[in-house]
């Protein structure tokens, strides 16, 4: 595969959490999807209530991130592509981040491929609206542009959607 359109980060920013990020690399299970060791959310239970109680949009953003501008993308930051366009997206999810978790990322109205993950080709190439993102992981999807409007792209995590996990795909 060539050079994407995108790439998109997958982070996240603890705003006034700078105290409990500490807790990101410790107290996490990890269990194995395919051949990917993935981490769960803190695992350590006072460790995982007080995340929960103090975790709000106004502590956490989770993101997506352009990584060629640096830029969040969000409500007014979008993806903007012509009808009929076929453009490629690499989604990375950073391992280093504060808070490393998976991500599974949802795009209504249009359609993708997994072309992709880690660099191991896909041959299993079937329409998706929804790819799960392991911790560590890159994957490469092929989006269609074949539905004009404007169509929500998100994280199925609702709390991390809330947070700031998501964006819109403009077909015009």
């Amino acid at each position: 595969m060539g050079k994407p359109d995108y790439t998109i980060d997958l982070t996240v920013n603890l705003k006034s959490m700078a105290n409990m990020a500490h807790m990101s690399g410790k107290g996490e299970q990890r269990f194995k999807v395919g051949n990917n060791m993935c981490n769960v959310e803190w695992n350590v239970p006072s460790a995982k209530v007080k995340m929960n109680e103090i975790s709000t949009p106004a502590t956490v953003s989770w993101i997506l991130k352009d990584n060629a501008t640096g830029k969040q993308l969000n409500r007014t930051n979008i993806l903007e592509m012509k009808l009929g366009d076929i453009m490629t997206i690499k989604l990375y999810n950073d391992p280093n981040s504060a808070h490393p978790m998976q991500h599974p990322i949802h795009i209504h109205g249009l359609r993708f491929l997994v072309l992709d993950q880690d660099g191991k080709v896909n041959n299993n190439l079937v329409w998706k609206d929804t790819v799960l993102v392991p911790t560590g992981s890159t994957v490469d999807i092929l989006l269609v542009a074949d539905n004009l409007g404007l169509w929500h792209m998100h994280c199925h995590i609702a709390g991390h959607m809330g947070a700031g996990m998501e964006t819109v795909v403009k077909v015009a």
